[in-house]
């Protein structure tokens, strides 16, 4: 009878095509599962957006409320004490530095002046007549010392005669007007007591506190426009002074700027103005979303992704995959808000992949497939 099947046949030819067969099985199973792999992993990847930072011009006027003072203010105090004679300024009047403002009974500091511009003259002559003795020999080294010394004490006394002889005519130390008086004729000061208020107003100044941001757009000499609600159709100019080189606790730094033209004129010490500073508030800021930032302003964080699978060169996005990314935390700093934009000064360029969308969920260094990428329109 004749065999049928693999009985009759070679046995070295069998096992020949068993091993053809098991390779066939290998290379078709690992060609399979390969792209599933591949999509089961980018799958299991947080899904992001991401954005790339780009430059767009901005105007950014600081816009501050300040009050018009005086350039120059002087409390006027008494350095001695007595009964008001005559105030021969009344508010209101315009004074020259030393002017007399109050006149205070001087009769007995007179005559103590007086007595002591005596004693000071008798004691110099004094001296002169023992240094000429003394060179003669008459008197001895302790006789002309004595002498020496009686001239200096009496010269000391004099000058404190002499002052306060001199402090019973209260004047201004400035030039200026007399915008307040706070005594009366026939009362009584003392020393300390404020009698008057001179200001200067040749000049007029305006000083407010720019936050730092603002302040260092800004220079000496720069123009600041005005406005103030008494005269709604006009506009004023002044430049800045000043600008400290010192900010307090809150970052905000001094600036005086001095009213000119028209406004100084016009407007008076105490008024209250709106101050524009406009110049140097166009420029061109690199922005991100505000929505990108992780924690607070103060603080700011972003994830930027870097790409591990670009999908120039195939990989998963040539297999129809999301392309993957490393997402790292980066600390940047942050400038003014636009919109829902926000300004970057450092940590960022216009080539870096900011998480805009999922970031809230991220780890530092976590694997990341990104679905959606967005940019500015102009980036030059």
């Amino acid at each position: 009878m004749k065999k049928t099947g693999f009985a009759g046949s070679n046995p070295a030819r069998v096992s020949i095509a068993a091993g053809v067969l098991l390779a066939a099985t290998i290379i078709m199973t690992t060609s399979c599962s390969k792209p599933m792999v591949r999509e089961k992993k980018s799958l299991d990847l947080a899904s992001v957006s991401v954005v790339s930072p780009g430059f767009r011009q901005v105007s950014t006027p600081y816009s501050v409320i300040g009050s018009i003072s005086a350039w120059n203010e002087v409390s006027v105090i008494s350095e001695t004490s007595g009964r008001i004679i005559a105030m021969p300024a009344a508010i209101g009047a315009q004074v020259a530095s030393g002017s007399a403002l109050v006149y205070v009974d001087k009769d007995l500091r007179q005559a103590a002046f007086l007595a002591a511009e005596a004693a000071y003259a008798k004691a110099q002559k004094d001296a002169e007549r023992a240094a000429s003795l003394h060179q003669g020999g008459i008197i001895s080294d302790a006789d002309s010392e004595a002498a020496k010394l009686g001239e200096t004490s009496a010269r000391a006394q004099y000058l404190v005669a002499k002052k306060e002889y001199e402090n019973t005519t209260i004047s201004s130390p400035i030039a200026g007007t007399v915008a307040d008086t706070f005594v009366s004729l026939g009362g009584q000061v003392a020393p300390g007591s404020k009698v008057a208020l001179v200001v200067d107003v040749s000049r007029l100044k305006v000083k407010v506190l720019l936050p730092e941001r603002g302040v260092i757009r800004q220079r000496v000499g720069g123009l600041v426009s005005l406005s103030t609600d008494l005269f709604p159709d006009r506009s004023f100019q002044g430049h800045i002074e000043s600008i400290s080189v010192r900010g307090d606790d809150a970052h905000s730094f001094p600036v005086e700027v001095v009213l000119q033209g028209d406004a100084a004129k016009t407007l008076r010490a105490g008024m209250s103005v709106r101050l524009d500073f406009t110049e140097g508030s166009d420029r061109k800021v690199l922005l991100i979303p505000r929505s990108t930032i992780v924690g607070s302003v103060q603080d700011s964080e972003v994830f930027v992704v870097t790409r591990t699978d670009p999908p120039q060169t195939g990989g998963a996005a040539a297999e129809g995959l999301a392309p993957a990314g490393l997402a790292s935390k980066r600390k940047i700093v942050t400038g003014d808000e636009y919109g829902t934009d926000i300004e970057v000064l450092s940590g960022l360029g216009v080539k870096d992949l900011v998480v805009n969308g999922g970031q809230s969920l991220l780890a530092d260094g976590q694997e990341v497939r990104i679905v959606s990428e967005g940019g500015s329109d102009d980036t030059h």
